[in-house]
């Protein structure tokens, strides 16, 4: 080999050396951020889909919850029904949304949940005044002391927008528009 090839070698060796472990090392640290940011959405993934779910259970519940109260308070009811049982389910009901809300709320943001305790106090603030107008009555009763008319207004008035509001905080969350 000639002296000029050599030369341009032993220049170009530390060069080519350089470019390959660059490109290699390039290579290699590109595979394992990629590999850490799957990981990262598998996990974040997890926790959506968790969290989707507890909104989703949570939420139905509530409503069930509203539901019952709603029929539970009404103010005109055919006659014959059974109180006791239903005044016993919307209790059932209601301490089961309590229950999941205080299980699961490490899945909610600070303003859900304050929605959510603020919904589960006007429940069972309307339950109790409607306990305490129909206490220990087996069939609807009439009721001079204003508490059955009181939980009715709770029911049928103050809850609603906080439902309303609850529901547009989970859609927030879940990132569902209207």
């Amino acid at each position: 080999m000639s002296d000029t090839i050599q030369t341009v070698l032993i220049i170009l060796s530390p060069a080519v050396t350089t470019g390959a472990v660059a490109f290699l090392s390039k290579a290699w640290i590109s595979h394992a951020l990629e590999k850490e940011l799957i990981k990262f959405e598998k996990q974040y993934a997890s926790i959506y889909d968790k969290k989707s779910m507890v909104i989703s259970e949570l939420y139905g519940k509530l409503a069930e919850a509203s539901i019952l109260l709603k029929d539970l308070v009404k103010l005109f009811q055919p006659a014959g029904q059974d109180l006791k049982a239903k005044n016993q389910n919307a209790w059932k009901v209601w301490k089961e949304a309590e229950d999941y809300f205080i299980k699961n709320k490490l899945f909610l943001s600070d303003d859900t949940a304050a929605k959510i305790e603020q919904v589960i106090e006007e429940m069972i603030s309307a339950l109790a005044k409607f306990d305490t107008a129909q206490f220990a009555n087996d069939k609807y009763q009439s009721d001079d002391t204003g508490m059955w008319e009181a939980a009715h207004e709770k029911v049928n008035k103050d809850l609603p927008p906080i439902l309303e509001s609850l529901k547009s905080e989970f859609r927030k969350e879940l990132g569902v528009n209207k």
